[in-house]
């Protein structure tokens, strides 16, 4: 039997939720909050893919029970609370206030 190697091309480790992703944009976004996350002691509990016809769709990650606080569209961009974010700073100052409101 002939061995594959898959994913060595790819610097994105896979985990549950990069497996939500719909575009290498949204895996490499994804891969960023999971660091960032863990940067700031805290954690994702959840996450899903948004339907849309056609696809690709926005992935949505939960900091709660089905809380839906960060979106990750196509293209990578990502929003925590309604508010775009680039870096960890401003990731982290929207989980922050995210939180707060919960």
């Amino acid at each position: 039997m002939k061995h594959l190697k898959l994913y060595e091309e790819y610097s994105v480790e896979e985990s549950q939720y990069t497996r939500l992703a719909d575009t290498d944009a949204q895996e490499e976004a994804i891969a960023n909050i999971e660091k960032w996350i863990k940067k700031m002691g805290k954690r994702l509990v959840g996450g899903t893919p948004m339907p849309e016809v056609p696809s690709p769709a926005t992935t949505i990650l939960d900091l709660t029970h089905n809380g839906s606080e960060i979106y990750i569209n196509t293209d990578g961009e990502i929003e925590v609370g309604g508010e775009p974010v680039s870096d960890f700073e401003s990731f982290k100052a929207a989980v922050e206030e995210v939180l707060k409101r919960d």
